[in-house]
């Protein structure tokens, strides 16, 4: 999956048909025609629930060509490492007691500069959370791998396109696991904090949602979390989340560029393995949702990312 060249793009509205099955127990059901990235319009993609751990079962990636960039000569082309921290808070005992719940992506950009204009191609190398209530997320290779393509294209603000200049990205912009693009724009329906899982539907209409997607392929709706709740066995969370984000800040030099984070998070369970983890407990956006961005070697792969200097 990686080291991309970064003038692709992932085609991302695709179709799994009915041969992706996966365990509706106790999950809501999905539409005849899942949803997958990777697959064209009316493709059949085979076994979504065989494709688990590797993004298999039809998630074969295509990557038309981008729009002509033109030249990219300006102060910032290159590759860059570039760490999100997103403030989150979650109430998960429905006590009131709010607990931090902030989440960490882990990004590879390439930047294509001229003059005033920027463009972005990043992928996304990893993503982290602590520990909760004794609770551990984990994000599957399926999670990650599965992850679309995105192009961002954005300009300066003042101060011209070098050093010092104000740095913005094309926001407000929307993030979507699980999800359909259609969904970018839909109303998001609130789900009750607690729901009755045997009445799923009636308490959390997300559920029912069309653009609801089986993004890894592994079978499941939504995205799958891996649950870890002290030395229990992991368990599963199949969920959908919306982020909507808008990124500001400067060019502190050739190599580094810093800012501060606007978003919007909205998310809801679908469904566990596990009844204790089949809640929606509240949550909400706090302030403090920061990125750095920092110069790697040209062409370089996630590896570099992750041992990448943003504290420095």
């Amino acid at each position: 999956m990686k080291g991309r060249d970064p003038k692709t793009l992932l085609a991302m509205t695709v179709v799994c048909a009915t041969g992706c099955a996966f365990d509706q127990t106790e999950l809501p059901p999905l539409p005849d025609e899942v949803l997958h990235y990777g697959q064209e319009a009316g493709e059949n993609g085979g076994n979504g629930g065989n494709g688990g751990g590797n993004g298999g079962g039809g998630c074969t990636r295509e990557e038309p060509e981008l729009p002509e960039f033109g030249a990219s000569d300006g102060l910032l082309s290159g590759t860059w490492a570039r760490r999100l921290v997103l403030k989150t808070e979650r109430d998960t005992r429905n006590s009131g007691e709010w607990r931090d719940s902030s989440w960490t992506v882990f990004e590879l950009v390439t930047v294509l500069h001229a003059g005033t204009r920027l463009r972005e191609v990043v992928e996304v190398c990893d993503i982290s959370m602590g520990v909760i209530d004794g609770a551990t997320t984990g994000f599957p290779d399926a999670f990650i791998n599965n992850l679309p393509i995105l192009v961002e294209d954005g300009t300066f603000l003042s101060g011209g396109d070098g050093v010092g200049a104000a740095y913005r990205d094309p926001g407000p912009f929307v993030r979507l696991y699980g999800l359909a693009p259609e969904a970018a724009a839909k109303p998001w329906e609130k789900c009750d904090s607690y729901f009755n899982p045997e009445n799923l539907a009636a308490e959390c209409p997300i559920a029912l949602w069309p653009e609801i997607t089986d993004m890894d392929c592994d079978g499941n709706v939504g995205v799958t979390l891996d649950m870890t709740v002290g030395t229990a066995a992991t368990e599963q969370v199949f969920m959908v989340q919306r982020d909507v984000m808008t990124r500001l800040g400067a060019v502190k030099s050739a190599d580094r560029i810093d800012g501060t984070i606007t978003l919007e998070e909205n998310n809801a369970n679908l469904g566990s393995t596990k009844a204790m983890l089949k809640s929606n407990p509240p949550s909400r956006v706090v302030e403090g949702s920061a990125f750095v961005m920092t110069r790697i070697a040209e062409g370089a792969a996630c590896s570099a990312v992750m041992g990448a200097a943003f504290d420095e």
